[in-house]
């Protein structure tokens, strides 16, 4: 499977048994942004990459698929 932003983004907030509206809220974005991050269907803003990474712990080369 490919490391893409929408996959690691979702097995993120599942291994942390979030739903989409549950990491929106601590995110302070709108649910509809998370889905569509996970959809593949948006990316996010550098800004936003760098709180979703910094909440789940990991490197925005992480994040974005570019390391393991």
């Amino acid at each position: 499977m490919e490391n893409k932003f929408s996959t690691i983004l979702k097995d993120l907030r599942e291994e942390k048994g979030l739903s989409q509206r549950d990491l929106a809220k601590k995110l302070k974005v709108s649910n509809v942004s998370v889905s569509n991050w996970e959809k593949d269907l948006k990316k996010p803003q550098y800004e936003n990459i760098k709180v979703i990474a910094e909440y789940f712990g990991v490197s925005c080369d992480y994040l974005m698929g570019n390391e393991n």
